[in-house]
């Protein structure tokens, strides 16, 4: 399985690269499948050669381009991981399901409403096999989560109470999300709230009708959400 890398910031290095390092060092995990990284793509060769620089030796055969259409042309991918700030996530994921290549990419995928429903439905008119889509979210995952998971199926009740605590970072440790979250609408919701959203939809089943409110002290600090959701 041939995967790019597309964007090199702070993000993608911190998280991003790590976890597919994981996944090329344990291909016996995947029925034999093999993992690698066959390109990188940013707008700058220096952070693509950081990049390089932390793959282990035998994973650094790796072609850099600094044009997204250009490694879509040219390379042999099969997924590309897409790690953008919001406003160019976008362009770069329609153009790569155009090409047929399958995407993986960060939340949130668009800067609002009116563009995420836009790309859902260019994706949907996709014929015969489309490419896959995946938008990251770690939660759903997590080891923790599904135990409990297997314990709400073990004794199912009609009602269900859940509680979230998710700590904010301070101004100081917020960097990028600051002014993330000043510019684009539902800045928490959709960068930390909607890992609480993924649990539930996890525990109880997709939601089919919502009544919350969002309980605020300052402006873009959320203090509580509240919520009555009833799942299928």
């Amino acid at each position: 399985l041939n995967i790019a890398i597309y964007g090199c910031g702070w993000f993608a290095g911190r998280a991003h690269l790590p976890a597919l390092q994981k996944f090329m060092r344990r291909t016996s995990d995947f029925d034999g499948l093999k993992i690698k990284l066959v390109a990188i793509c940013s707008r700058t060769r220096a952070s693509m050669e950081r990049f390089v620089r932390r793959l282990d030796p035998d994973q650094r055969n790796v072609k850099l381009f600094d044009d997204i259409e250009d490694l879509l042309n040219s390379c042999d991918v099969d997924v590309v991981d897409v790690v953008l700030p919001i406003h160019e996530m976008p362009k770069a994921v329609e153009a790569i399901l155009r090409a047929g290549k399958s995407v993986i990419s960060e939340k949130p995928f668009a800067p609002d409403q009116g563009v995420a429903t836009h790309m859902w439905s260019q994706y949907s008119k996709i014929e015969s096999m489309p490419p896959v889509w995946c938008v990251l979210e770690n939660w759903a995952h997590k080891p923790t989560l599904l135990q409990f998971k297997d314990e709400i199926q073990a004794y199912p009740a009609r009602t269900y109470t859940l509680h979230i605590h998710q700590p904010l970072p301070s101004e100081k440790d917020m960097g990028w999300r600051l002014d993330a979250w000043d510019k684009y609408r539902g800045g928490w919701l959709l960068d930390v709230g909607v890992h609480a959203a993924r649990a539930a939809r996890e525990l109880f089943g997709e939601v089919v009708e919502v009544e919350s409110c969002e309980l605020q002290r300052e402006p873009n600090e959320v203090e509580e959400l509240r919520g009555v959701w009833l799942h299928e």
